[in-house]
């Protein structure tokens, strides 16, 4: 198994990583804009309904499916 670390960065750092390994800085700041909306809690303003999503969380998926794997 293989651990894994988080490490947070600011932004700039972020986007500072993404130019150097290729991204454009367009294609940076969209991913640096994706990231700083899910830590404000974008992806947790719709309720879970059976109508409205699949049965498992993704933080649930994470768990059970691809921490397993590392």
């Amino acid at each position: 198994k293989k651990n894994i670390q988080y490490n947070s960065v600011s932004s700039e750092e972020l986007k500072n990583r993404l130019n150097q390994y290729g991204a454009t800085p367009a294609a940076a700041q969209g991913l640096v804009d994706i990231y700083s909306s899910m830590t404000k809690g974008v992806f947790n303003r719709v309720p879970r309904t059976h109508s409205s999503t699949t049965p498992t969380a993704f933080n649930q998926w994470c768990e059970n499916v691809l921490r397993p794997l590392f």
